[in-house]
């Protein structure tokens, strides 16, 4: 709490017995680099997460690995990882095996990434609740749930690609606003689902062997009608 905390290169920090990395008001630097990353797993068949709640993060590159949600007194929170209230700007996050609700949640947060990567994850991948983001690149694969999902969330992404998504690849509530350049599902339950007063401007979309490639529907009767625009579609 209230510290300047530094991962320097080829850092790894291994969680066990459920253990918390919890860091609160605080200038949080990750350094790595592509080929040397940071690296946070669960060992031996176990687990931990990470919360990082009120701060400043500059990031270079991350893996996490076999991460699950935090045990924490009168908290409930879903994510491996857990970005609250905080400002986040850097280059590249590698989530795989996932064994939480969310492999990472962004809460009250600005978010700022080169690249967020999800692979094998249990249940949602990424999950924004009333933040902003700006992304050039996501990528999905093998995802029990939804790949992308935001709610009372804003932003823009460059490009997002999705492979065996079991559920949503872009889930857009509760008076979301996004903007895509580039969507891209293959092998999955549902491409696009826009809802509940929420507005999708996407420039590009193309799908193959999606079940349900596009919905659009009021879920919430408290809100109005959503709004979804297709430049061109493939």
């Amino acid at each position: 709490i209230n510290k300047k905390i530094i991962f320097r290169n080829k850092s790894e920090i291994c969680f066990k017995n459920n253990s918390l990395l919890f860091i609160k008001d605080s200038e949080l630097i990750i350094k790595g680099s592509l080929n040397n990353p940071i690296i946070f797993k669960g060992c031996e068949g176990e687990t931990g997460s990470i919360v990082i709640d009120n701060s400043n993060i500059n990031l270079g590159f991350i893996n996490a690995k076999n991460l699950n949600f935090p045990e924490m007194n009168l908290r409930s929170l879903y994510g491996g990882i857990n970005i609250l209230n905080s400002n986040l700007i850097g280059e590249r996050i590698s989530i795989i095996n996932s064994d939480s609700e969310d492999a990472i949640n962004f809460v009250d947060s600005n978010v700022k990434l080169n690249t967020l990567n999800i692979e094998n994850a249990k249940s949602d991948a990424l999950d924004f609740d009333n933040s902003f983001l700006d992304i050039n690149q996501i990528f999905c694969k093998s995802i029990g749930n939804d790949c992308l999902d935001l709610s009372f969330s804003q932003g823009k992404v460059n490009s997002l690609e999705a492979i065996f998504v079991k559920d949503k690849v872009l889930s857009l509530g509760e008076k979301s606003t996004l903007k895509i350049n580039n969507l891209s599902a293959v092998k999955s339950e549902m491409g696009i689902v826009n809802k509940d007063q929420s507005n999708l401007l996407l420039d590009k979309y193309s799908f193959q062997k999606v079940k349900i490639p596009i919905a659009s529907y009021i879920k919430k009767n408290e809100f109005n009608y959503p709004k979804l625009t297709i430049n061109e579609l493939d």
